[in-house]
């Protein structure tokens, strides 16, 4: 095999006009090395896959006050807002907000009723139910502060609006909080 030799001009070498090399390799196995610390799913506990922060494990008495907490009374759940652009939202409270988002029919609107232990939130099978930002206030008291506020978002995806996204995204980046 005859190959034609050019000659470069800027360094004044002589270049082939590929290279010449031969490629070669070996296909080994890769050896992984076994793990000893590594535990089978079916011997974990909850408190192994669980972790914590800033809190120890809820005990006994943390769950009762959670369940007084979140069962449904005179003065709670109550709607406290519903707004379709941020524009229109209340000024930011002094309670902590929990949002929840998520895709299009997966039971956002569901999850709220059950935590709040009411039908509070409409919920639909067809998804696009939820139209705008409906916020929620649990533990209220007789003078009409809520200690937390949930907020039920309108989902992204199947029968969702751009103008939602939009929204629920100056929500997240101006609420105060």
């Amino acid at each position: 095999m005859k190959h034609t030799i050019y000659r470069c001009t800027a360094c004044s070498r002589q270049r082939l006009p590929f290279p010449l090399r031969r490629a070669l390799s070996t296909a080994i196995t890769p050896n992984t090395p076994s793990n000893p610390n590594k535990v089978p799913l079916h011997d974990l506990t909850p408190a192994d896959i669980s972790y914590y922060w800033d809190t120890q494990v809820p005990n006994e008495t943390d769950l009762t006050y959670a369940d007084k907490f979140f069962a449904p009374s005179r003065h709670s759940p109550i709607k406290i807002w519903s707004a379709s652009k941020f524009r229109t939202t209340p000024m930011s409270s002094v309670e902590p907000e929990v949002a929840f988002l998520g895709r299009s029919n997966v039971g956002k609107s569901s999850l709220l009723n059950a935590i709040m232990g009411k039908e509070i939130c409409w919920t639909s099978s067809k998804p696009g139910r939820t139209r705008e930002m409906n916020a929620f206030g649990i533990g209220g008291t007789k003078g009409g502060e809520s200690k937390i506020v949930l907020l039920d978002m309108p989902g992204y995806g199947k029968a969702s609006r751009t103008e939602w996204g939009i929204e629920i995204m100056k929500y997240l980046q101006g609420r105060k909080q």
